[in-house]
């Protein structure tokens, strides 16, 4: 029989023991479990409330009432209510414990752990609390507490996936991705279809640098919850690495369609670019906003280099310009959308973008240069000059700026030295000689971070 399927055989017959004693406290409480198993968190409020109003020292009341608004995301009553369940009976574990999982949900880690410890010392055997305060260790940073609470809940339940799937997660905040990889297998083995154990151990692979198991364990992620749009985002950063854009924007345009919450911006934790999924509580789902990474722009950008390389530009400048909608502070996308209107000639949209990048990256001295030769070609000499005055100013290696500064302003005797002739993958001055010929354009990608923060 389903759950729900017995909650409505309970809920018929305590319906039927309430109208023969309406004063029996008990059967309220049970019809207020019965309800919230339906999370008919209201209804089952009303029933808590009214067994509290008969029986004013029915902790499990003030417990289940707690657990309800909880479920509501009233942290505050809920509180109010363990507490009060904890006053009536001190050695209620429980009470202790679902107190300590709503200060978590209000971050306020320590008193979560103070109560988590004492439902444990009242309850050594209790697993759910000590993978829980290992939870609340690991969110603090401290991962060797938090993989001593999963052992320990191992220990008592060597068959909790969920338990195997923390402390893998542990281990993978402690930089060993091989412990991490074994503890979300041993998961996956106990639990087939545990998505998340799989998107975890996509993580760990993707430590290793090993894409091509990273996506397989994403597409089973996937194919277990098609609308997780975490798995599609970061299956896409593994695309990314592998130089494969177009299935890359294709899963970043996906996680968006499924969750519009994603923020068209750059990651808010420096350099951490995954999608940010905590622990597994094993509760109820944890909302809170994530972000779509930096590299949904540079995928476009270098989708954007290599339509250029082609001499696509029309492609390649629409690919600058999604990046640049995605992240407005992208300089290098600006500095290549100005090589492409430099291409085709479109002088000032090429400065235009040129002007961009340098406002983004005041010390970027190619960007200087390029802008010079563009003013050239407009016969702006003074500002031309001015532009490769710069790029001595920054660069004092720039053979080439050092040239066409110090040649004539005159169209007939001005020779125009390069920038660079290959593909820049990195936001370094490159030290190449320039050649005396044609300006020969250069497109410029963002060296990516390999460091992933925990999932």
């Amino acid at each position: 029989m389903s759950q729900n399927r017995a909650a409505v055989h309970a809920l018929k017959d305590l319906d039927q023991v309430i109208r023969l004693n309406p004063g029996n406290a008990p059967a309220y409480n049970a019809r207020g479990l019965a309800l919230s198993s339906k999370r008919d968190y209201d209804r089952a409020i009303n029933d808590y409330s009214q067994a509290i109003r008969l029986d004013g020292k029915l902790a499990a009341a003030y417990n289940n009432r707690g657990l309800a608004y909880r479920a509501k995301g009233d942290n505050e009553r809920a509180i109010g209510d363990f507490s009060t369940a904890a006053k009536i009976d001190p050695n209620y574990a429980l009470a202790f414990s679902n107190r300590g999982n709503a200060y978590f949900d209000k971050r306020e880690y320590d008193r979560a752990i103070g109560d988590l410890t004492q439902a444990i010392k009242l309850n050594p055997n209790y697993v759910r609390a000590y993978y829980d305060r290992g939870i609340a260790y690991g969110t603090k940073g401290e991962t060797d507490r938090a993989i001593q609470d999963f052992d320990r809940a191992l220990k008592l339940d060597p068959k909790n996936a969920i338990a195997l799937n923390n402390r893998g997660l542990a281990y993978r905040n402690k930089g060993d991705s091989d412990r991490a990889v074994a503890d979300f297998g041993e998961s996956i083995k106990l639990n087939e279809t545990y998505s998340t154990a799989y998107y975890n151990r996509a993580n760990a692979y993707f430590d290793k640098n090993d894409y091509d198991r990273a996506i397989a364990d994403f597409n089973q992620a996937i194919k277990l919850d098609a609308k997780d749009s975490f798995a599609y985002h970061d299956r896409g950063i593994a695309y990314y690495e592998k130089r494969d854009f177009e299935h890359a924007i294709t899963d970043f345009e996906t996680a968006i369609k499924i969750n519009p919450n994603y923020a068209i911006a750059a990651s808010p934790r420096g350099n951490d670019i995954r999608s940010q999924r905590g622990y597994d509580r094993d509760t109820m789902a944890l909302v809170q906003p994530i972000r779509v990474s930096p590299i949904f722009a540079l995928a476009y950008n270098d989708r954007g280099i290599n339509a250029a390389s082609k001499n696509d530009f029309e492609h390649a400048a629409a690919d600058f310009a999604h990046a640049i909608k995605i992240n407005p502070n992208f300089s290098a996308a600006y500095y290549n959308r100005g090589n492409v209107f430099f291409q085709k000639r479109d002088y000032e949209r090429a400065i235009a973008n040129y002007d961009q990048a340098i406002r983004l990256n005041p010390k970027d001295a190619m960007a200087y240069y390029d802008r010079g030769v563009a003013r050239y070609e407009r016969e702006d000499f003074d500002r031309a000059i001015q532009d490769f005055d710069q790029v001595t100013k920054l660069d004092g290696t720039n053979a080439a700026a050092f040239y066409n500064r110090g040649i004539p302003i005159t169209s007939s005797t001005i020779t125009i030295a390069p920038s660079r002739t290959s593909i820049r993958r990195s936001s370094s001055i490159p030290s190449s000689p320039r050649r005396s010929a044609r300006v020969a354009t250069r497109w410029r990608a963002r060296a990516t971070t390999r460091r992933r923060s925990a999932t």
